[in-house]
């Protein structure tokens, strides 16, 4: 992974460089910008996969540079002096809010979530680039085209499934559960139970009452499993960041 250092003080940047040298693997510092006009600029141009980034910067604070890139790539760890400005670096779904002078255990956690956030990306647009955008499915009578947003979820009945619609329909598919796994783009559609497929862009709620299930924009729960829970919560994370 690479790295750029923002930071308009030359003992901070070299400070965040030896810490990184020393308890993190596999991270290089490609740059460091010593103002907000030069951080943007070496953003676009290095492209980093972290950014460290100080709020008081000159000619355009931290704070700004972020909103400049609201579909951005690369993660942010907030390094500063001032406890003050975390709200808002939450706000703009930065990783970290480091203070000065830096733990080297925060670092290290700061930069292991960073890490996942950007493998978890990846694997998001890799996955999603070779699925296609919707299913065609054959009822009793009829061939029907759904794109994805029409799809609320998947209920598995042994080799049957009840797909749900937005509209308020309910389709009786002679299909089992994996098909539709397979069919869907994973970028949209998670397998949360043996029984279950989720749009997790209709999830409007994770619930752990009496067992854990989501309940999905339509009014209905849906049961999650234990083994798919930490996958969910960590792709819903990710998705509504």
């Amino acid at each position: 992974m690479t790295a750029l250092i923002v930071d308009d003080e030359d003992a901070c940047s070299s400070a965040i460089e030896m810490l990184l040298k020393k308890h993190t693997k596999n991270i290089e510092v490609a740059g460091i910008a010593t103002d907000g006009l030069m951080a943007i600029q070496m953003i676009a141009d290095l492209m980093p996969d972290i950014v460290f980034m100080d709020v008081q910067i000159p000619e355009i604070n931290g704070l700004g540079v972020l909103e400049k890139f609201p579909e951005r790539k690369f993660e942010v760890i907030f390094t500063t002096g001032y406890s003050q400005y975390a709200l808002n670096a939450l706000r703009l779904h930065a990783v970290d809010y480091l203070l000065k002078p830096i733990d080297p255990a925060e670092l290290i956690v700061a930069v292991d979530y960073a890490r996942k956030q950007l493998f978890f990306k990846s694997q998001l647009r890799e996955m999603g680039s070779t699925y296609q955008q919707g299913i065609q499915i054959t009822t009793h009578n009829d061939i029907i085209y759904l794109n994805d947003n029409d799809i609320i979820y998947i209920e598995a009945m042994g080799n049957y499934c009840y797909i749900y619609n937005t509209n308020g329909i309910k389709h009786t598919v002679s299909k089992n559960i994996g098909y539709f796994e397979k069919k869907l783009s994973p970028q949209i559609f998670f397998r949360c139970h043996h029984s279950f497929v989720v749009n997790l862009n209709y999830v409007v709620k994770f619930s752990n009452r009496d067992g854990d299930s989501v309940e999905m924009q339509n009014g209905s729960f849906v049961e999650v499993s234990r083994r798919y829970k930490k996958q969910l919560l960590d792709f819903l994370a990710l998705k509504f960041k």
